[in-house]
């Protein structure tokens, strides 16, 4: 007999079918996950056509229709028990997975929260094919079933019919609708290589004939493009290291708002979510796009399975990069690039093929027309080599020759006296530079270039990412310049004793910034020299200085 005193159990283990239910809807959130994981099967059976019918948002009525290698009837009941999949043996699978699927939680998750109908015929045709029918987990039917063709048929009615707290938060119609459209459209983007059809409620069934496997253009622009909206020409940005290649393109087309749904972020082919990346390509279009505006845009990622981690999510729509750092700063260098192309094609325009020959003589202008002429600010300076050993300057109506190290030296003053200074923020530059010492040495510099307004840092094993630069590097040829930093380091380590990092980093900028602005006349070079005083170099006693009058006199004849 048992009383109010009699203790009770208040943990008990939960039945199959609600645990099912309840893992359905890590898996299946909305009609448009469970669109995604059915595309998923049908693109891992190695279908080359893909039909899609949907009604009602998806919650009255799904069909995802294939031409795949299919099932055979003993498999069937097999694909829609928990846990059960064809591309998993074991755990270091995971990262070496090349297929969407791989859990094996997808058919029995949707069966357990809808009414399903499958048909599936197997490609060996001594295999014969099967009709499995499941209602909320419950197996209705399974019985023998053969077509003429290869494929599996799947019709998904009435969705959370059984779960009705559910479909509260089930979006708006417009929601639910963006939502599906972006997924299907992801897919087709991604897999140029199979057919593809849409048909939704009564619309116009849409076809999207298949291509080469790496024809994205033409899938891009038909999805972009619609009734309402031209986005034009394609802007691609593509850059490779080793196994790592990165294709953008990016539409003209542009939105205040709802720009999401037309951007794509694929790694491996499989559409993911990463706002780290989305921000960094938004920032690096800053120039393309108009202010307040975002764009379309499809970006693909492909590496070697082993360099991500897919199982950070139920969904699969988030993914972990073995070098985070390296993936984003080769997306940044490939836009830079292609933004940098496209505006020097935008500012030397093709001329016209049907311009009018003209004389030489009509290129003259008359003296009315000629532009008055201006004169150079005499207190500015000059400045020239001489052997390689000496520096002619000009200062106002003096010529002044110093050795060539009293300019480095006053060089390496102004630059300690300036720096930390304004950094440039640049879009990180890539520089591809074998390591002549030891990686560990090679990172004991960093901090001392980073106080000097230098943020240098090292990707990968003879990769570097150069991040900031102060002002006074503006003039100078970045790739050149850095691309000779380890070099020097190299050769001019034994000079400088441990500890004395920022002495020997001193040396190279003023070393390296010297010799190049001298080359080109620098006009940075010339503001920095036209603060020398006279009086400052005549004091040294390493100067020698020459009036106008005095050098007129050398090369007067009697």
């Amino acid at each position: 007999m048992q009383t109010d005193l009699t203790p009770q159990c208040s943990i008990k283990l939960l039945p199959d079918h609600l645990i099912n239910q309840i893992k359905a809807g890590e898996v299946i959130e909305r009609p448009a996950s469970l669109i995604k994981e059915l595309l998923e099967n049908s693109i891992d059976a190695k279908s080359t056509r893909i039909d899609v019918t949907i009604k009602e948002q998806g919650l009255n009525f799904i069909s995802i229709e294939d031409d795949g290698k299919g099932m055979s009837f003993d498999e069937l009941p097999l694909a829609f028990t928990k846990h059960a999949t064809s591309k998993l043996n074991f755990f270091e699978d995971l990262y070496n997975l090349t297929s969407y699927g791989f859990r094996g939680e997808a058919l029995s998750s949707m069966a357990s929260v809808a009414r399903l109908e499958c048909l599936s015929s197997p490609r060996l045709p001594r295999l014969h094919g099967g009709k499995y029918i499941i209602h909320g987990g419950k197996m209705i039917s399974h019985t023998p079933f053969n077509a003429e063709t290869s494929g599996t048929s799947i019709f998904i009615k009435d969705l959370f019919y059984n779960t009705p707290a559910r479909l509260k938060f089930i979006k708006a119609r417009t929601s639910e609708q963006n939502a599906i459209c972006r997924i299907i459209n992801a897919f087709i983007i991604s897999n140029p290589s199979i057919a593809f059809s849409l048909k939704q409620d009564e619309q116009d069934k849409i076809i999207y004939p298949s291509t080469e496997k790496t024809q994205y253009t033409n899938r891009i622009t038909q999805i972009f493009n619609n009734k309402k909206t031209n986005s034009g020409k394609l802007l691609h940005a593509s850059t490779s290291y080793q196994a790592i290649h990165i294709n953008g393109y990016f539409s003209h087309q542009t939105n205040k708002s709802n720009a999401y749904k037309h951007q794509f972020l694929f790694v491996n082919h499989r559409l993911f979510m990463d706002k780290k990346i989305n921000q960094i390509i938004l920032k690096s279009l800053a120039g393309f796009w108009p202010a307040l505006h975002t764009g379309h845009y499809a970006l693909f990622i492909n590496l070697p399975p082993d360099q991500i981690d897919i199982n950070v999510h139920p969904a699969k729509t988030s993914v972990k990069f073995f070098n985070e750092n390296l993936i984003c700063s080769l997306i940044m260098e490939a836009i830079k690039t292609a933004v940098n192309d496209l505006k020097l094609k935008i500012d030397i325009p093709t001329p016209p093929d049907n311009l009018t020959k003209l004389s030489v003589t009509s290129y003259l202008p008359s003296p009315s027309d000629q532009a008055p002429q201006t004169h150079r600010d005499s207190s500015t300076s000059s400045f020239f080599p001489l052997s390689h050993k000496y520096i002619l300057l000009k200062k106002e109506c003096n010529y002044l020759i110093a050795f060539e190290r009293l300019l480095k030296e006053f060089l390496k003053i102004n630059f300690k006296q300036t720096y930390p200074v304004h950094e440039n923020k640049l879009i990180p530059l890539l520089i591809s530079e074998p390591f002549h010492l030891p990686s560990e040495r090679v990172k004991s510099f960093l901090p001392e270039l980073l106080k000097t307004g230098i943020n240098l840092d090292i990707l990968d094993a003879n990769l570097l990412v150069l991040r900031t630069i102060p002002d006074f590097c503006l003039e100078l040829p970045l790739d050149l310049l850095f691309k000779n930093l380890l070099d020097y380091l190299a050769q001019r380590i034994n000079d400088f004793p441990e500890g004395n990092g920022l002495a020997l980093v001193n040396q190279w900028l003023t070393d390296s910034s010297f010799d190049y602005a001298l080359s080109i006349n620098s006009t940075k070079l010339q503001e920095m020299l036209s603060q020398f005083q006279i009086t400052d170099l005549v004091s040294s006693g390493m100067v020698t200085v020459i009036d106008d009058e005095k050098l007129a006199h050398f090369f007067t004849r009697d």
